[in-house]
């Protein structure tokens, strides 16, 4: 979680997040969003622009398997469907995973190589962590002397950055994606 020092401009770049409910777990073959600024390469190539791709939820216990136990209950496990080399890459870490406009990991970490197929790329299970977030939000939302507002249900985000781009099928191998072009 990130405090900011005033209230953010909402606008079509900075918008609120929605959460999940607690302890909500995404069943396996859920097609999710990812969307991140990593490299878009194996040789640290980074993108000019803001990417995303899908991603599909994998059975935990298939992925502690491939992981060989790193996995934990408060992890998700997400796999590219598409025979190109899509995924998490250097750079995406701290990113969102979206299904339904709600935002149920963060990426963690993912591979040896971007888009490795030998190892689905692993997220923070946000639902787990849901009471701790409104306590943390509840307890530092306002300074003294600022106007309080009733808790909504989701927190804002971060700087203008643009919209992503998704995935097109004419991308190179690596990373997450961008319209072909």
């Amino acid at each position: 979680l990130a405090q900011l020092n005033r209230s953010a401009t909402l606008n079509e770049y900075v918008k609120r997040i929605r959460l999940p409910s607690p302890h909500i777990d995404l069943k396996p073959g859920t097609v999710c969003a990812v969307v991140g600024w990593g490299d878009i390469s194996n040789y640290g190539e980074r993108p000019i622009q803001l990417m995303e791709t899908d991603t599909t939820i994998v059975k935990r216990s298939l992925c502690r398997t491939l992981w060989r136990g790193r996995v934990s209950a408060n992890m998700l496990c997400g796999a590219s469907r598409n025979t190109t080399l899509q995924g998490v890459c250097a750079g995406d870490s701290g990113g969102p995973l979206v299904f339904k406009a709600k935002v149920y990991g963060i990426v963690s970490f993912s591979g040896e190589r971007c888009g490795d197929r030998r190892y689905p790329d692993i997220y923070t299970k946000i639902s787990n962590y849901i009471e701790w977030v409104h306590r943390t939000v509840l307890r530092h939302r306002h300074p003294e002397g600022q106007k309080k507002h009733k808790p909504g249900p989701g927190l804002t985000g971060g700087p203008k950055a643009g919209r992503p781009q998704r995935a097109g099928a004419r991308a190179a191998a690596g990373g997450l994606r961008h319209h072909g072009g």
